[in-house]
Order: C-alpha cells, then sequence, then structure tokens
C-alpha cells in the first residue's frame, strides 16, 4: 500500500473517513508519485488482467499521468447489475461485500484494503471458492 508523499497534507473525512492509516493487509510505505508510477509501469507487464471498483475513474487518472493501461479490465460496479437482476442502485464497494460476501468491511477508503476487498467481491462474484485458500483466508480473517 504505497501513501503518496506529495498528497500528505490531503486526508479524507469530510465526505468519507479517513482511513490512511488504517491499512490492515500489510504495511503501508510512503513513496513519491513518480516512484508508485514507476512501479505500476513495472508491475503492469506481468499483469493478465485489471479488477477495480468504478474503475473508469481510476483508469482516466491513470492516463492523465501518462500510464497506459492495455488489459482486460473488470469493474465490479458494472458487473453487479448483471448479478442483481439489473439493479443499479447500491453498487458501493461495502453494500457489494455485504452482498457478495456476507460481511461488512471495516477501513474503507483506504487504498491497499479497497483493492483486498474488490478482488475479493470479484471472485466471488465468479464463484471462486477463496476459502480454500489460506494465504487469502489469513488475509480476509483481520
Amino acid at each position: 500500500n504505497f501513501i503518496i508523499n506529495e498528497n500528505a497534507r490531503r486526508r479524507n473525512g469530510r465526505f468519507v473517513a479517513d482511513n490512511r492509516d488504517n491499512f490492515i493487509f500489510g504495511s503501508s510505505r510512503w513513496v513519491s508519485l513518480s516512484d508508485a508510477k514507476r512501479s505500476l509501469v513495472q508491475l503492469l507487464p506481468s499483469s493478465t488482467h485489471v479488477i477495480g471498483h468504478a474503475l473508469g475513474g481510476d483508469l482516466a487518472w491513470l492516463s492523465a499521468k501518462g500510464v497506459v493501461v492495455e488489459k482486460p479490465s473488470f469493474d465490479t460496479q458494472a458487473i453487479a447489475p448483471a448479478l442483481n437482476g439489473g439493479v443499479t442502485e447500491g453498487l458501493s464497494l461495502k453494500k457489494l461485500c455485504v452482498s457478495h460476501c456476507d460481511f461488512s468491511p471495516t477501513y474503507l477508503h483506504n487504498g491497499g484494503n479497497d483493492a483486498f476487498y474488490t478482488l475479493l467481491v470479484f471472485l466471488r462474484m465468479c464463484q471462486v471458492d477463496t476459502d480454500s485458500c489460506a494465504e487469502f483466508n489469513r488475509l480476509n480473517s483481520r
């Protein structure tokens, strides 16, 4: 989980909870935006897909920063209506965790936590048995 040095003064809290300091699946690391971009650019070629929640904004932001994502992408918010009988309301990550994973996530609006929960929702949407993965269960029990 990267925390961007250039955003040190920016905090959530007005519209969503401020959970920058509450990454529960490991350690956060302060890095410059250029170092974070470099890490992502190095990681993307070995990736087969991009998975996100409300992914459009993220992809647009990455594009504006010069990061081109040419991988197939899956957006849990876009997939949910197909699984929910066309219902397009209540598609927040929290609500998808409740409806697809039977739990209420903690410390949302922390990039690393949101990424983990998004992956969990996506795998459950695909009916992947995450219970058979010991490491996944270890992380999910936090």
